[in-house]
């Protein structure tokens, strides 16, 4: 039978020592760690890209602390209160494909973390980002119409179905097909002057 029980704490390690009425002793150590921090996160989408094309989208998830056992995930519209901590939670990724649809608009992935100790992150990390799977339509103008003209150079009236674009405007002569999209775009704007070319006859 043990006649003496012993238990102390060192630092991270609890020791526990044992003796018998002969004399005999017997250890054992545990090593725990107190964590009661709980871990943050930084999120980023595609080096820090604030619209997409595309429902799926790459998020990294970079943790605070280096014990970070587990993950919450969820997407909410831009302007709904943001949820409730989740009940699910996913082994930690710093890499995850999101999925941002099926309607488009502005949208806030939330992402909480918990670590090994148990303590979650009290309010989820956010990245807010615009999903548009769209094409913005552009309807074009000349003097109100015109359909014939003796200048060159002619102002280009550009209106487009949304805001916020960039446009790239070609030129060519009315029996080409139809020209490859450019590679270079500027800033929206309207009226922009359009130079013709040189010769006679119809141009689109």
């Amino acid at each position: 039978s043990i006649s003496s029980f012993y238990t102390f704490y060192v630092i991270d390690r609890f020791d526990v020592a044992v003796q018998d009425a002969h004399g005999g002793w017997g250890r054992a150590s545990s090593v725990i760690q107190l964590d009661t921090i709980a871990p943050t996160a930084t999120l980023d989408v595609e080096e820090g890209r604030r619209f997409s094309r595309y429902a799926a989208v790459s998020l990294r998830v970079t943790a605070s602390e280096s014990e970070v056992k587990e993950q919450a995930l969820t997407v909410v519209e831009a302007g709904a209160p943001l949820p409730s901590m989740p009940g699910t939670f996913a082994p930690y990724a710093t890499v995850s494909s999101v999925n941002l649809g099926p309607a488009n608009g502005v949208k806030r992935i939330c992402v909480w973390l918990r670590d090994h100790a148990g303590n979650v992150s009290p309010t989820p990390a956010v990245y807010e980002i615009i999903y548009d799977s769209v094409a913005p339509v552009a309807t074009l103008d000349v003097l109100n119409g015109r359909t014939a003209i003796n200048q060159r150079v002619v102002p280009l009236s550009v209106n487009s179905s949304e805001p916020g674009i960039e446009q790239a405007i070609v030129v060519v002569s009315q029996s080409s097909s139809q020209p490859q999209r450019p590679s270079t775009f500027s800033p929206h704007s309207s009226p922009v002057d359009v130079d013709l070319g040189v010769g006679q006859g119809g141009r689109k």
